[in-house]
């Protein structure tokens, strides 16, 4: 089917306490394992790309890539800019196929944050995509955003309703202590504060940083709250784990699609792992 609005998606999710993969792709094989992985489970999904991806393929490349695998497929596939930080790269997203564009402005104040996610809300609106916004800090490494743990900022319930009231976003990334990247120390992650959003709020909440976290931990943050869960750094760890135990392997076969496939395959493996993890297996 077409790429669709993932706002739907999630607020199904929301009220049906499991939560949507969003998951960070960097090519070609990465989208087509997502999307086959979604089909095995039978699980509504959304392919992300951040700025490492658009910058070796372009925002163009990476829609039509994820519009020709998401065509035949009979779940509900969305395409989403995560961590948008350049207003021409979420311009041209908005323009190109995508389904919903993230506007990160986290790192400025929250009045200014609040300027410019409204008007990225006005543009992405008037052309039927939805919207993410961030308030607080997410620490951690995701390409070039690098924010020092004693640097995150937290959200409060507060915020969160004053930025949707001001902002019209339809869904909100909370800093509640995950990390991008791997942990390198126990998260300390603040499920109550995930809940009291939730509770105060009426739109999806989404959770950066899922690379790591216990599978409990998950399902936590799922039924308290958590409708779209966000997962990049593992996409890239398994692809290169696999292309690196198959080559070690079979060190005298020079069939790169062998290679590929074994990659694509562990990939659709550990994705649908997370879709089940999530609860979204059977959501389509």
């Amino acid at each position: 089917m077409p790429l669709v609005n993932p706002l739907p998606m999630l607020r199904a999710a929301r009220e049906g306490r499991y939560a949507v993969g969003a998951f960070n792709v960097v090519d070609y094989l990465t989208i087509e394992a997502v999307v086959r992985a979604a089909e095995e489970k039978r699980a509504p999904v959304i392919v992300q790309t951040s700025s490492g991806t658009i910058k070796r393929f372009g925002v163009r490349a990476l829609a039509r890539m994820t519009a020709d695998i998401a065509g035949p497929s009979p779940v509900p596939v969305a395409l989403h800019l995560d961590h948008g930080t350049d207003r021409a790269t979420i311009h041209e997203a908005i323009v190109s196929g995508y389904s919903s564009v993230m506007i990160d402005a986290s790192k400025y104040p929250f009045d200014e944050n609040v300027r410019r996610t409204r008007d990225v809300v006005e543009e992405a609106h008037a052309r039927g995509l939805s919207v993410e916004g961030e308030i607080g800090v997410v620490a951690g490494v995701e390409d070039d955003i690098v924010v020092r743990r004693d640097k995150a900022i937290y959200t409060t319930p507060e915020e969160a309703i004053e930025f949707q009231k001001r902002t019209d976003v339809d869904f909100l990334a909370a800093a509640i202590g995950t990390a991008h990247g791997f942990y390198k120390a126990e998260p300390r992650i603040d499920v109550e504060t995930l809940s009291a959003i939730r509770g105060r709020t009426d739109f999806p909440l989404v959770i950066h940083g899922g690379t790591g976290l216990a599978p409990d931990l998950v399902r936590r943050l799922v039924a308290e709250g958590g409708s779209k869960f966000n997962l990049s750094t593992q996409i890239k760890k398994t692809y290169i784990d696999a292309l690196h135990g198959y080559i070690e392997g079979h060190r005298e076969e020079n069939d790169i699609l062998k290679v590929l496939k074994h990659a694509h395959d562990r990939l659709v493996e550990m994705i649908g792992e997370h879709i089940s993890i999530l609860e979204s297996e059977g959501k389509a």
